[in-house]
């Protein structure tokens, strides 16, 4: 683990802290969304999901931890270091990175559709995932510029497809 932040103080009463955010911390906060980030507690790495963060110009945020979202549960995190598993490198992408989607709940903001992720087409010139809704099948292209929002935790991805996607099968 790498150490890329620290736990400042408390910015309010809704279990809001400051975070400074050390230069190898993710640059496109929507990185650690569904992620944990750990703290040291007890001599133990305690994993702590981000509920919600917004910059503080560029070394600094207001951090809300899920299960911390009261003044006095997220006193018990002022002062710590926090670290991620995951440090920032670029990786090169294979097929195989996205087929751990199949079982997700999908949600397109551009249609408002909704439905199951129940496959994955690992061409490599368009990999393709098939989404499950209301009986029927769609193909949605995969590219990490489309999705919005990644949840492992909940086990859902939202996405910003181009419209007429899901107009397809009506043609």
């Amino acid at each position: 683990m790498i150490q890329v932040g620290t736990i400042q103080k408390a910015y309010g009463k809704g279990g809001e802290l400051v975070v400074r955010l050390w230069d190898n911390f993710p640059e496109n906060p929507k990185d650690i969304y569904g992620e944990p980030l750990w703290v040291e507690m007890d001599s133990l790495a305690t994993p702590l999901f981000v509920g919600s963060l917004q910059s503080l110009g560029t070394s600094k945020a207001v951090v809300v931890f899920d299960d911390f979202e009261s003044e006095q549960r997220a006193a018990m995190l002022i002062g710590k270091k926090l670290y991620s598993k995951n440090p920032q490198q670029p990786q090169e992408q294979t097929q195989d990175d996205w087929d751990f989607l199949v079982g997700y709940k999908f949600m397109d903001t551009t249609s408002g559709v909704k439905g199951e992720i129940t496959d994955f087409i690992g061409n490599e010139l368009n990999p393709l995932m098939e989404v499950t809704t209301g009986g029927e099948a769609y193909f949605v292209p995969v590219a990490d510029e489309l999705v919005e929002h990644l949840d492992e935790r909940r086990r859902t991805i939202t996405m910003n497809l181009p419209e007429g996607i899901f107009d397809i099968n009506e043609q």
